[in-house]
């Protein structure tokens, strides 16, 4: 069982965002070409009829496939937001607190290769919460933030690997097939050895 095989995918949480109506994926060049940007808006464009098979596989009451994927994204993203106001910043920039989350589930980013490096060195994932749903002091993480380099959009399985990561799945190994899904713990999991 491989990871290019659907059946090895599995959710550990809901998807992200839940099924909102009129989800949305965006995707938006950061200090790269904007033509970065079209290119991954279209590779991902391409890679939706497969989210949408997985939707049937996986779960039917969970959505993994966005509506639309949108040009731009209506929010800066969470590693460039440094002033968290009386909250702490956190290891990835301050998401947005917000008392209801907005379209899109799932920002892409395309920033240049230094940065994916130097923001999430020592990390092995590129996700960030970039809009948190608050009401008062309870917070829950509605839209993610994806982060990816012009290199990533020409390795089709690593885009892959990233956009299953980003939809809120995760990778099973052979061996994990027979226990409960679960995150590694971070560390542990390197895209896409970790599959």
């Amino acid at each position: 069982m491989a990871c290019n095989d659907k059946d090895s995918w599995v959710s550990t949480d809901d998807p992200i965002g839940g099924a909102r109506s009129g989800e949305a994926w965006c995707v938006q060049a950061v200090g790269v070409d904007d033509r970065y940007a079209s290119q991954a808006a279209n590779l991902i464009e391409g890679h939706l009829p497969e989210f949408r098979e997985l939707n049937k596989v996986i779960s039917r009451d969970q959505k993994f496939a966005p509506d639309e994927v949108a040009r731009g994204c209506p929010i800066s993203p969470a590693v460039y937001r440094y002033d968290c106001g009386d909250r702490e910043l956190g290891e990835f920039g301050c998401p947005l607190r917000v008392s209801e989350a907005g379209r899109n589930t799932l920002l892409v980013f395309v920033v240049p290769e230094a940065e994916t490096e130097r923001i999430f060195a020592g990390f092995d994932d590129r996700t960030t919460a970039e809009e948190m749903e608050c009401a008062g002091d309870a917070c829950a993480e509605e839209t993610v933030g994806l982060y990816l380099s012009p290199s990533d959009l020409s390795d089709s399985s690593l885009l892959r690997y990233w956009l299953y990561e980003g939809a809120g799945l995760h990778c099973l190994r052979p061996a994990d097939a027979l226990r409960p899904p679960q995150t590694p713990p971070p560390g542990e999991r390197n895209a896409p050895d970790w599959c």
